[in-house]
């Protein structure tokens, strides 16, 4: 409001980009509002103007009089910082009505409010941008850029170096998608990278729709412990087991930032209010069909606002999300999945940044491991392709099947009791339904 102040010539520029509304500070709103007038009145505009405007609206006073507005307009502002400063109070205007119309979005879904959210998203991306990149001259800016960007919005791996080589990393204000069929891993590749990603030192809330807290903890101990899952449900331990879960527990006890909620059927204000208390880094929703969602006319209305509030909401709150989806129970078990796969709405595709499908090619319930396919089949910052991941059934672990850290995994699972490998002919249970 100084610039405006001091040279009332650069008013009109600004006129054009934002309304009165667009301040929430009452002072710089009235101020802007009389410096409006005078330009409607084709009067000249400077501190004396405004303040002659103000006087006669008799809200001067209200304000704090000349004091806070010689205040105000002596301010040191460089000039060159005009559009600078035009573009942060735009976006942030912008992003106040967006996180107001989520609401009324999420109650009645209508065309005419999708279309309203999505000229505003639009309008508020276009503040990012003030003029084109010149290939010729800016390449040294870019380049001091990426190192700066490298520092304040890192690519986080998930662990997994084959699927790392194609995701380019995962970043804030992202969704990252993973659908299976019932059974097929989604909750355990879901909980693997998001405890990899704890144990980097990254904030995790997990918010499970299927299983207690409890149950969780009963998924993540067996792969770090090679205690059998089995034993974990049936409380069923011997001096060995025993040691190798206390040994286990102790590498994370304390060490980890991972909360687990367990409310079933949660809703966007329930990962909103759990946001905002946790500040996360990383926030997973195991899965989508089992969140409430907000009411419409129709299942694909009521995804389509849920995945709209919850992009909204990664970028806003700047966190990794990872999403849980299923794949359309009618789709042929044996086909290959795809994208159109995606159940109920074309929306999940459209708010994720990257999808992760995965298929079972050929399975064999009775072997004790689980061959897997992930196809990432959408990836907006980098490759597409598959990737082969194993699943060992009776500790419910996942890991690439090329992985380096196979024979490490297979050979200390030799020292496990016969009795141990005989129970887990009922391992089918431990993946996710």
């Amino acid at each position: 409001m100084a610039l405006l102040l001091t040279w009332g010539e650069l008013a009109r520029q600004v006129a054009d980009e934002l309304p009165a509304e667009a301040f929430t500070d009452a002072l710089s709103r009235e101020v802007y509002a009389a410096i409006l007038a005078l330009l409607e009145a084709k009067a000249p505009v400077d501190l004396a103007s405004v303040a002659q405007t103000l006087q006669r609206a008799g809200r001067i006073g209200d304000l704090g009089g000349m004091k806070e507005l010689m205040a105000l307009a002596h301010a040191a502002v460089p000039k060159e910082h005009l559009e600078w400063h035009v573009g942060e109070v735009k976006r942030a205007w912008l992003g106040r009505q967006i996180r107001d119309l989520v609401p009324h979005i999420a109650r009645d879904p209508s065309e005419e409010l999708l279309e309203q959210l999505q000229r505003l998203a639009v309008a508020r991306n276009a503040t990012d941008g003030g003029r084109a990149f010149d290939l010729g001259k800016d390449l040294h800016d870019y380049l001091e850029a990426l190192d700066r960007s490298r520092e304040a919005e890192p690519a986080y791996d998930t662990g997994m170096a084959e699927l790392d080589g194609l995701l380019g990393g995962l970043k804030r204000g992202n969704i990252f998608t993973i659908a299976g069929r019932p059974g097929k891993g989604k909750t355990l590749i879901l909980a693997e990278i998001a405890f990899r990603l704890a144990e980097k030192g990254l904030r995790v809330v997990y918010f499970s729709t299927e299983m207690s807290a409890h149950e969780m903890v009963s998924r993540l101990l067996p792969p770090r412990s090679r205690v059998p899952a089995w034993r974990f449900r049936r409380a069923q331990f011997e001096d060995e087991h025993r040691r190798r879960v206390t040994d286990a527990c102790a590498e994370i006890h304390g060490k980890l930032a991972f909360s687990i909620v367990d409310k079933a059927g949660p809703g966007i204000s329930d990962v909103r209010g759990w946001l905002a208390k946790l500040k996360p880094d990383v926030v997973v929703l195991d899965y989508l069909q089992l969140f409430a969602m907000p009411k419409a006319e129709n299942k694909t209305r009521e995804v389509d606002a849920f995945m709209t509030a919850l992009k909204t909401l990664a970028r806003e709150s700047k966190v990794v999300v990872l999403l849980g989806c299923q794949l359309n129970r009618e789709t042929d078990r044996v086909k290959v999945p795809v994208l159109a796969d995606l159940r109920d709405s074309g929306a999940i595709e459209h708010a994720s940044d990257q999808v992760l499908l995965l298929h079972a090619e050929q399975e064999d319930r009775g072997a004790p491991t689980m061959e897997l396919v992930g196809i990432l089949a959408k990836n907006r910052h980098g490759l597409v392709g598959k990737v082969q991941f194993e699943v060992e059934r009776h500790i419910v672990a996942i890991r690439e099947a090329t992985s380096q850290e196979n024979g490490h995994v297979k050979a200390s699972a030799h020292g496990l009791a016969r009795k141990d490998a005989m129970a887990t002919n009922a391992y089918q249970t431990e993946l996710d339904s």
